[in-house]
């Protein structure tokens, strides 16, 4: 949980370079409602890509779920929150 939770405070920083990149190569300045609504996107976008399809792999399921079954439990229940927020 706690490499998950390092990944996912790093992703603010990775959608700010992104945002820049976005503008530079569009030639647009974003008003801040933009950005705002392009940074939600983009950080969900990364969450499902990087923590929720890791956490729900059948073979990293399978693993954790051999080697705890509370912190399965915890994992469980973060991907599902992460999957409908």
């Amino acid at each position: 949980m706690a490499i998950g939770k390092l990944l996912d405070a790093g992703l603010g920083a990775q959608v700010q370079l992104d945002l820049a990149s976005l503008a530079k190569a569009t030639g647009r300045t974003f008003s801040d409602q933009e950005k705002a609504e392009i940074a939600q996107a983009q950080t969900k976008a990364y969450r499902r890509t990087f923590l929720l399809s890791g956490m729900t792999h059948p073979n990293f399921d399978r693993t954790l779920r051999e080697l705890t079954q509370s912190g399965h439990a915890e994992v469980s229940g973060l991907a599902h929150r992460l999957n409908i927020s």
